[in-house]
């Protein structure tokens, strides 16, 4: 079963499947069966983060959670590995609070071409942020940026 959803900031959402994919409006190229995907078009790190305070997102009752974020956080941190970090260690502590038992995958950052030759090194400083504090935090990383890279698809 694929579930595609877009909310809004002010949306309330209660699914419950296997697998959660959170994530930006990259998502909307994502074919994932079994997973219910959330994107949020236009969406920051820390958007992901209060729509989690705020309980506009809920994690309860999934058994893995992925979180494929953090391009719209490109040009705005550019490269400041440590505010990735605090960031992501956010999103992660928020979704082990409002679900303990979760699994958590956290996916490289997907290089749209804009931001890959734009600003090469601030995504690869922000993938190397992801996968330290995944690392860290005990969660799974994807380095999901090399694939499209040997497929020629960016």
């Amino acid at each position: 079963m694929l579930i595609r959803l877009v909310i809004s900031k002010c949306s309330v959402l209660k699914i419950v499947g296997t697998t959660l994919v959170i994530g930006d409006s990259l998502l909307r190229h994502v074919e994932l069966s079994n997973a219910d995907l959330v994107f949020i078009p236009g969406i920051q790190l820390q958007g992901i983060a209060t729509a989690l305070c705020n309980r506009n997102l809920r994690p309860e009752g999934y058994a893995k959670v992925i979180l494929l974020a953090g391009t719209n956080n490109v040009t705005v941190m550019q490269g400041d590995e440590s505010a990735y970090a605090r960031e992501l260690g956010c999103i992660i502590r928020l979704l082990r609070f409002y679900n303990p038992g979760v699994r958590i995958g956290i996916s490289a950052i997907l290089p749209r071409p804009c931001d890959h030759l734009q600003s090469e090194e601030w995504v690869e400083a922000a993938n190397l942020a992801f996968e330290k504090v995944a690392k860290r935090l005990k969660c799974i990383y994807f380095n999901s940026a090399a694939y499209y890279f040997t497929k020629g698809l960016v």
